[in-house]
């Protein structure tokens, strides 16, 4: 640098005294500007170089205090990451280019993210946050927050806005988890389940509440179908209604890990509110899952906590009792990979919580007396509910219930050959246990008791705990297992028809579609109703499959009168052994014989009615 003159160095400071140049306006500047300005005071030949000198000494001095502080005071970044990131600002000797911010701003969000942004996007979520700082009253707090959570959950999703362009290359394993989230999505959607299913023990231990919530739920779903907008704005004032709660905005839910607003098993992704024609169905049925959920868990953990305070007492564990009461039991050790267990089985969380119904919640740790009151008075609602359905319904009817535990009947009611699951799922986890324990098992069908493991063919106590581990499988887990061993649980062979009621249809429609050879009218339609609204139905009656079997007998008959003609004779045998079926367990005689005798009846009358039908095709 050349030596400057003093009176120019005078006439700076001059500039300086008056205001017409200031440090402000000289930091305000690029380095373009300041440099000219510089040129035009000191020449050309030192211009540069006092610019430099200026940003090292003053501008960088300020920049790197305020990065410090900023990074000392921000949130939700691991220490460790903190002091290496502070390390690395105090070792800067050089004014920042804008680039230079940009990389640096974008990695200190995406630690505190969790997801990488761009700079808009940075910019984006610090006005989000000062108008969250700047809310005075709890509704704009309630609001602020809810579009800062809904804005950053966006860049964490990294959702694309178009379908066809969801497929981003990454770990195998996480594109095979995120395709079984949208198969299950899919299959749960078009329905509001959750009233009779995960609502079930609301339904009998809080029933204003789940009134209340169940109607509104109505409301729901009639304003998400308006418009994609208006589901949105659905779901925003139910979010902002919780968040203006006391026991928001006070911290208890956030201090109780109460459930909201968190991603429902039933709903994993959110990739199919992108697909066409399908998002408004698929959001409105994922709002009336979700909101209902999140109302009946508030509302039922106020309630008991403000009982609890009243009467002094501890509430430890409140919580999770609250959100395993509504259909989300804890995973425990599990928790760390939940989203994979979630794709890999159907209902894991909803699973845990029937479990939890049926023992009074003794296997959870750190539960309060109080709060194992409330468990045990639940557990005891749940099963005083059940069993009254049942006892009114055997009063009608005396087939209507199966009373032995080990038969897949137990905890339903059955009208002809359509069964209804009263007890919310929680009967397979019976049936289950006694089969185990009394290594048996009841035919449904049939109603002849076997010893599990006797017999050529006959199921082994790990054929049983197999077959129920499948039945909890997620959809596109089943049907990979299916689509292996080339036929499903029935027999029947994997083929396109298959594939499309199995992968790709929500189960409503499903079951429309499998169910339609139900011969009463009025079952079939109550069927349909009851699957709707979260009571489990299953449709099935005696049956053979010959197109499976490899019989001379059969192989023979299917080759003399052709596939169309085999296919409609088989049909005439199942109806007929049904019929036969019904008939016979009903009779006194049938039902006074041991299971041997029932065994050797029904093997050969099932063979004179099946050679009845061979020679039927063969004349």
């Amino acid at each position: 640098m050349h030596c400057i003159p003093k009176y120019v160095v005078n006439d700076f400071l001059n500039k300086i005294k008056s205001g017409e140049l200031t440090p402000t306006m000289l930091i305000n500047m690029t380095s373009e500007q300041r440099i000219k300005t510089f040129e035009d005071i000191f020449g050309m030949e030192n211009a540069k170089d006092i610019n430099y000198l200026f940003e090292q000494k003053m501008i960088l001095k300020n920049q790197i205090k305020g990065m410090v502080n900023w990074v000392k005071k921000i949130k939700g970044i691991n220490e460790v990451k903190r002091r290496d990131m502070i390390s690395k600002i105090e070792k800067i000797d050089h004014y920042l280019t804008p680039k230079e911010q940009k990389d640096f701003y974008s990695d200190l969000v995406e630690h505190k993210l969790g997801v990488a942004v761009t700079m808009d996007e940075a910019k984006n979520i610090s006005t989000l946050a000062k108008k969250y700082q700047n809310a005075k009253t709890v509704e704009e707090k309630a609001i602020a927050e809810y579009d800062f959570k809904t804005y950053t959950d966006k860049l964490k999703l990294n959702v694309n806005p178009q379908f066809e362009d969801w497929y981003k290359p990454q770990n195998w394993a996480k594109d095979v988890i995120e395709v079984a989230g949208i198969v299950k999505g899919i299959k749960a959607s078009f329905d509001m389940s959750a009233l009779l299913r995960q609502g079930l023990k609301v339904l009998v231990t809080h029933p204003k509440i789940w009134y209340k919530n169940s109607k509104q739920s109505f409301t729901d779903v009639i304003e998400s179908l308006k418009s994609e907008k208006s589901a949105d704005e659905v779901a925003r004032a139910c979010a902002i209604d919780l968040m203006q709660r006391e026991n928001y905005q006070n911290g208890i839910y956030q201090k109780y890990k109460l459930a909201l607003g968190v991603f429902e098993e039933e709903f994993p992704s959110t990739l199919p509110e992108r697909i066409p024609y399908l998002k408004r169905l698929y959001k409105a049925s994922e709002n009336a899952f979700n909101l209902f959920m999140y109302r009946t868990r508030a509302d039922i953990f106020d309630l008991l906590y403000e009982t609890a305070e009243k009467n002094g007492v501890s509430t430890d564990g409140l919580g999770q009792f609250v959100n395993s009461l509504t259909g989300r039991g804890s995973l425990g050790f599990a928790e760390p990979v939940a989203k994979a267990v979630n794709n890999v089985f159907f209902s894991p969380r909803f699973f845990k919580s029937n479990i939890d119904i049926l023992t009074a919640g003794v296997l959870n740790k750190g539960r309060s007396d109080f709060v194992k009151k409330e468990a045990a008075k639940a557990t005891l609602s749940y099963l005083s509910f059940v069993g009254l359905i049942l006892l009114l319904a055997n009063a009608f009817d005396d087939d209507a219930v199966e009373e032995d535990p080990r038969s897949s009947d137990f905890g339903k009611l059955k009208f002809g050959n359509t069964r209804f699951d009263v007890s919310g799922g929680a009967g397979n986890i019976v049936v289950l246990l006694s089969r185990l324990i009394t290594k048996s098992t009841k035919s449904t069908t049939t109603g002849i008791v076997r010893e599990l493991g006797k017999g050529y063919g006959q199921q082994s106590v790990g054929d049983v705990f197999v077959n129920f581990v499948e039945g909890k499988l997620s959809p596109a887990a089943h049907l990979l297992l299916d689509y292996y061993k080339g036929y499903d649980f029935s027999g029947k062979p994997v083929d396109e028809k298959y594939l499309l009621l199995n992968g790709l249809l929500p189960i409503p429609v499903q079951n429309a579609f499998e169910n339609l050879n139900e011969e009463e009218t009025g079952l079939y339609i109550a069927g349909l109703v009851a699957d709707a609204f979260g009571v489990g139905t299953s449709v099935y009656a005696p049956s053979e499959n010959w197109e499976t079997a490899t019989t001379k007998e059969l192989t023979q008959l299917r080759e003399k009168v052709g596939d169309e003609r085999f296919k409609e004779l088989n049909e005439q045998f199942n109806k007929a052994w049904a019929d036969f079926i019904k008939n016979t367990r009903k009779s006194d005689e049938y039902k006074n014989m041991t299971n041997d005798e029932k065994m050797a009846y029904v093997r050969k009358e099932k063979r004179r009615i099946k050679k009845y039908y061979i020679d039927k095709g063969k004349n």
